[in-house]
């Protein structure tokens, strides 16, 4: 639940696909060259921001310009920064042209309500369409999914911790095993499972969190929606709602929507059937802390989707997770000499208070460590993204045009001005920070700043965040404490820039093996 709006992470290790390979029928190329033509001619808008990725001499489209964006947006961000000198910029982005505002701006466009974040979704992620049912959930004014995730989910933290733990005792079991030898696994689909895991355990309870069918929905369909949208992103707006019943991977995700229903309905018709008949005997139906419970609680009686908003959930949560647990595995594992202090401190702290919501505060070590990662390697350069619904004045005068998307750099992560050696990996930078006064709570790594934009910030920065790390810190504290780590003959685990994205290497593996933990867990 790394970020606000869902990043790039869950395809960026998948083969793009052209428009001619998607098995678009021939009588559908005419009405593109038509539509194409009257998009590049009326559609598009000028602006006074100075473009930092214009097309090249011949080149018609912006194809290549995006393919661009995509391998080198760090790097052209951080020229254009100089070159703008402190004023937004223009850069072709996959999703098109977007207004990118230096991060001094973050402060003040972080709440403007005429910057709509479910605009933003709508317009990035074709939520009018029957293919991206599991966006339009989020956007459709019913906030259930945001709701949820800021309030129950968090309130109820302490009451989760200790499933969280049980379900990775379990996970990891069946997927490290015992075996004091040395051996290696791919680190990517161990995380993710054991992510997928545990995040169902809280978000669908123990009866499904194990279901092989869901595990197999949840990890499946954010890949399967994100690249389904990047694909239709080729064609015209009006060709969308025809092109995309011809794309493989848009008719993958319809079909696991009506799985996810299909798998996810008895479970909840059970629940209410008991609940209802421990009423009518005049008894207090059992308390149940997990999210299809807290769906049924705030929706109040008014019907909505309980599949659309699991899958809404694990969308936002499981990938990101996931891509922040790999960086930081394979951190510590360069950094050899932070593990025992880790280990010390988790053993002092869960010894002596257990799976408390307090416990995972006073981690601060592992706390730090794991900000440390996400500002060195976050899973987004750059935070923020709005979508213009009205000509907006900011207070310096600029003026951000109506029918843009903008974003806002997330550069002061590595601004030596606010961060010592920033480009240096320090365990214990946010530990010495939290040290401060006045800076306890901007140093924790839930916490958001325009200084550091991990989980986003404003309004919409990502609602699951508190529970996002906890849950890390706990399966960190199992991996540690259980297993020893290193790097297997590839050596360390690259990261790879996609966009506006920095992702772990899908294809890294690692070499575990058994290890005696100090306390119970």
């Amino acid at each position: 639940m790394a970020s606000s709006i869902p990043s790039g992470v869950p395809w960026a290790d998948r083969v793009s696909v052209t428009a001619m390979d998607m098995g678009i029928r021939p009588y559908l190329i005419p009405l593109f060259v038509c539509v194409l033509a009257c998009y590049y001619l009326f559609g598009t808008k000028s602006s006074e921001f100075e473009l930092i990725n214009p097309r090249k001499p011949f080149q018609f489209t912006d194809v290549e310009a995006k393919k661009h964006f995509q391998t080198h947006a760090k790097r052209l961000i951080h020229k254009a920064l100089d070159a703008a000198h402190g004023k937004p910029y223009r850069a072709i982005t996959e999703i098109g042209e977007t207004i990118v505002l230096p991060n001094k701006y973050a402060q003040e466009v972080r709440n403007i309500p005429e910057l709509s974040f479910d605009s933003a979704i709508r317009h990035e992620f074709h939520t009018h369409l029957s293919t991206f049912e599991t966006f339009r959930a989020g956007t459709n004014g019913q906030q259930l999914v945001r709701f949820v995730a800021q309030r129950q989910l968090t309130q109820k933290l302490g009451h989760v911790t200790q499933p969280l733990s049980d379900e990775c005792t379990a996970t990891l079991q069946d997927l490290l095993g015992d075996s004091k030898e040395w051996h290696e696994i791919q680190l990517k689909d161990t995380m993710l499972m054991l992510v997928a895991r545990i995040s169902s355990r809280v978000f669908l309870g123990e009866e499904l969190c194990r279901n092989p069918e869901w595990l197999k929905i949840t990890i499946d369909h954010t890949v399967s929606l994100f690249t389904s949208a990047r694909q239709l992103r080729v064609y015209p707006y009006l060709l969308r709602p025809i092109a995309q019943m011809f794309l493989p991977l848009a008719r993958d995700t319809r079909q696991q929507v009506r799985d996810a229903r299909r798998v996810i309905q008895p479970v909840l018709d059970k629940r209410r059937a008991t609940k209802a008949a421990m009423i009518a005997e005049g008894k207090d139906p059992k308390e149940l802390n997990d999210a299809m419970e807290w769906f049924e609680q705030t929706a109040k009686g008014q019907p909505y989707d309980p599949a659309l908003m699991q899958l809404n959930l694990s969308t936002a949560a499981i990938h990101t997770t996931t891509d922040l647990i790999m960086k930081v595995l394979a951190d510590i594992i360069a950094h050899p000499d932070i593990i025992e202090p880790l280990r010390k401190e988790m053993a002092e702290v869960i010894g002596r208070d257990g799976w408390k919501k307090t416990s995972l505060y006073n981690l601060k070590l592992l706390d730090s460590v794991v900000k440390e990662t996400q500002r060195v390697k976050p899973v987004a350069i750059a935070s923020i993204r709005r979508y213009i619904e009205k000509d907006t004045k900011l207070s310096d005068g600029t003026v951000l045009p109506k029918g843009n998307f903008i974003i806002v750099s997330a550069e002061k992560m590595w601004d030596p001005e606010v961060y010592s050696d920033p480009q240096e990996w320090d365990p214990y930078r946010f530990l010495k920070i939290r040290q401060d006064p006045g800076n306890e709570s901007w140093a924790q790594l839930a916490s958001t700043s325009p200084e550091h934009m991990g989980f986003g910030h404003g309004q919409h920065a990502c609602p699951g965040r508190f529970f996002a790390a906890n849950e890390v810190k706990v399966a960190l504290v199992h991996l540690l404490m259980k297993y020893d780590f290193k790097f297997s003959e590839a050596g360390e685990p690259k990261v790879f820039p996609y966009g506006w994205s920095i992702v772990a290497d899908p294809r890294a593996r690692l070499m575990v093996k058994r290890r005696q933990e100090e306390i119970e867990l």
